[in-house]
């Protein structure tokens, strides 16, 4: 059923199409068979042997920038695509930290799977040598995460999903 969702979103927007049909050298996703099952099978083989192409299209600049990205049958067919992996790199703090410093993804997104504000602060304690060190990166976290000062400059607006961090 989820490939199915999967594939009838690809196949219904022409950008996401032509990025995979170019990523598989033109082959389809669909591909029919004698039977119901046998066309199920052959999908379900090409999805599975086109994964890194899907997954690169879902996490591209691309993707993120394309109005279907936030709508819900978009995030659903991402969801499928991709979760499986950002749920389990949105454990480790670094990824998670990673994704609150991109402000192409944060200022974006305020919605988040998991806290990604908390990976944050645990990298800053990890990697810091001071108390002091910390106390001065934690006074500029205020100034990203309402964009201030020199995060709220137009330029650095226009920028965020531009340019990369």
């Amino acid at each position: 059923m989820e490939a199915r969702e999967v594939t009838s979103f690809i196949y219904s927007h022409k950008l996401i199409l032509a990025f995979i049909r170019k990523e598989t050298g033109g082959k389809e996703l669909v591909r029919p068979g004698l039977t119901q099952s046998v066309s199920a099978f052959l999908t379900l083989q090409r999805l599975y042997t086109h994964k890194q192409s899907l997954k690169a299209w879902f996490v591209s600049e691309k993707w993120t920038q394309n109005p279907l990205s936030r709508k819900s049958s978009g995030q659903r067919a991402s969801n499928l695509v991709v979760s499986k992996r950002w749920v389990e790199q949105c454990n480790q703090p670094l990824h998670g930290a990673g994704y609150f410093l991109n402000p192409g993804y944060y200022y974006d997104r305020k919605e988040v799977e998991c806290d990604y504000e908390a990976a944050f602060l645990a990298c800053v304690e990890i990697m810091t040598r001071s108390p002091n060190e910390e106390d001065e990166i934690l006074t500029e976290v205020d100034s990203y995460k309402n964009a201030k000062d020199l995060f709220g400059k137009g330029s650095a607006i226009r920028l965020r999903s531009k340019k990369q961090p």
